[in-house]
Formats: structure tokens, sequence, C-alpha cells
């Protein structure tokens, strides 16, 4: 995805990946600073109640429909890009 607001653009770029050892974990606020993050919460949900949430229940609307695309399939070689509206 890409969005341009002003003089700022922004990508993101959205993987699906599959765990394939060990448990993740949450890093602690000084490591997240460093990155520039923020994460306050690590949750699993599975296809059922992802398919039961609103759009309204996620970070933004771009996270949204990035899952509503997953749901149904949908995949964008990294060639495509796709703009969003926050």
């Amino acid at each position: 995805m890409f969005r341009k607001k002003k003089d700022e653009a922004r990508s993101q770029f959205t993987f699906l990946a599959k765990i394939i050892e060990g448990t993740p974990i949450l890093e602690k606020e000084s490591e997240q600073l460093l990155r520039g993050e923020c994460i306050e919460e690590l949750k699993w949900f599975d296809k059922a109640e992802i398919k039961g949430m609103k759009g309204e229940d996620f970070i933004s609307n771009r996270t949204y429909v990035i899952i509503q695309d997953w749901l149904v399939k949908e995949v964008f070689p990294l060639e495509a890009v796709k703009q969003i509206e926050m």
C-alpha cells in the first residue's frame, strides 16, 4: 500500500507468515522505542473470530481491508500497489 499526505509518503507491505519455532513475545518498551514501535498487547484470533469482527474493531481501516482481502484469498503480487484511505 502507498499513501501520500501533503509532503509525506508511506508504504506498507503485509505478509502472511507461519511460526516455525518459538513463541512470539512483546519486546520490552525500551527495545520497541528504538524501532519506533508502541505495541501494548499480543493476541491471537482464529479465522471464525476474525470473520465476526467489524471494521471498527480494527486499529485502522487499512488493517481491516488487508484482513478482508486475506479472508477471501485476495492476494496481490509485490509489483501491485493498492491504495487504501486511512
